[in-house]
Formats: structure tokens, C-alpha cells, sequence
């Protein structure tokens, strides 16, 4: 049986690089965010470069063909300037986790990308598409996931989250 873990421990587990200036030798925020705009390839500032054609739809930003120092300054930008990413399509793959939040009785699903070093992990909640359900459709946690799905937000509890909506998981293992 998995452990209930509160919503906000999970999402500060998950912004804790932000929140620590260096942690164990993991650039901190302003180095990811330099390394973005060093080699110029923010997906906000130049999605004609980074589209993939998928057969359902066109991914504005595709995470699985970055190199791992890029996937992580990418998602640092999504994160700290996530109206930027609203209605975008995004793909992305990494390690599955799932909590339970008591407060809302539900569970919420993330994946969970290191950096390059694996010393430092940064995720993005998700949600399937109505052709899953949960648990039966989900993977174990700390299974290896890509997804494709848009980012949006959504109010609860007197704050604002976002997340990728309606999801499709297109490989586990």
C-alpha cells in the first residue's frame, strides 16, 4: 500500500533545487536558466525549432530529444514561467511517481527528470486522458514513462497548479 503523502511535501520535494542555491554540487537556478539562454534553444523562443511531428498531434516541445543538461533547464523554465507554457503540447519522459493527498482524497501522478549528474531532480504533474484508470492503467512508481500531453493549470485548494492535462502514456518500462 502506498504511503499518503501531502501535496505540498511532493511539490516541494520537487522544487527543492530552486529553493537550495547549490545542492551537492547541482548548479543552482541561475546557472540552468544561463545555460538555457546561452545555447539559445528555450522552446518558448524557438518552437519551430524543436517541433516533432507525432501522428495524433504536433509537440510544440519535446523533452526526449534535448540532451539532459537541457531537459532539466527546460523544465527550470517551465516551472518558473509557466504561463509561457499554457497550451503547449509537451513531451517528456522520466522516472513515475503517484502520492495521495488527504485533504482532496485524490492521488496525483508526476514524473520526475534528473539532471545530468543525477543529483538532482526536478517534475511536472500529470494527468492521463480518460482511457486510463487508476491504478489498473498506471505503472509502478519509479517506472521509466514518456508522456504527451498540454500543460495547463487548475485551482484547488486557493492555489494555482499547473500540470500536462489529458496525457497519453506512449511507452513503461
Amino acid at each position: 500500500m502506498k504511503k499518503s503523502i501531502s501535496k505540498i511535501i511532493i511539490l516541494s520535494l520537487i522544487m527543492m533545487p530552486f529553493m537550495i542555491p547549490s545542492l551537492a554540487g547541482c548548479n543552482n537556478h541561475e546557472a540552468a536558466n544561463d545555460s538555457a539562454k546561452a545555447e539559445n534553444t528555450s522552446s518558448v523562443d524557438n518552437t519551430e525549432d524543436l517541433k516533432t511531428t507525432n501522428v495524433a498531434q504536433e509537440t510544440d516541445i519535446d523533452l526526449t530529444i534535448m540532451s539532459s543538461t537541457m531537459v532539466y533547464a527546460e523544465i527550470y523554465n517551465i516551472t518558473t514561467n509557466p504561463d509561457d507554457y499554457l497550451g503547449k503540447s509537451i513531451r517528456l519522459s522520466g522516472s513515475y511517481y503517484t502520492a495521495h493527498y488527504d485533504k482532496t482524497d485524490k492521488w496525483y501522478h508526476f514524473v520526475l527528470i534528473e539532471d545530468a549528474s543525477a543529483c538532482c531532480q526536478q517534475g511536472l504533474e500529470f494527468t492521463l486522458n480518460d482511457d486510463y484508470r487508476y491504478p489498473d492503467d498506471y505503472p509502478d512508481d519509479m517506472t521509466n514513462i514518456e508522456i504527451e500531453g498540454t500543460y495547463e493549470s487548475y485551482e484547488e485548494l486557493g492555489q494555482t497548479y499547473y500540470y500536462v492535462a489529458n496525457a497519453v502514456l506512449l511507452s513503461s518500462h
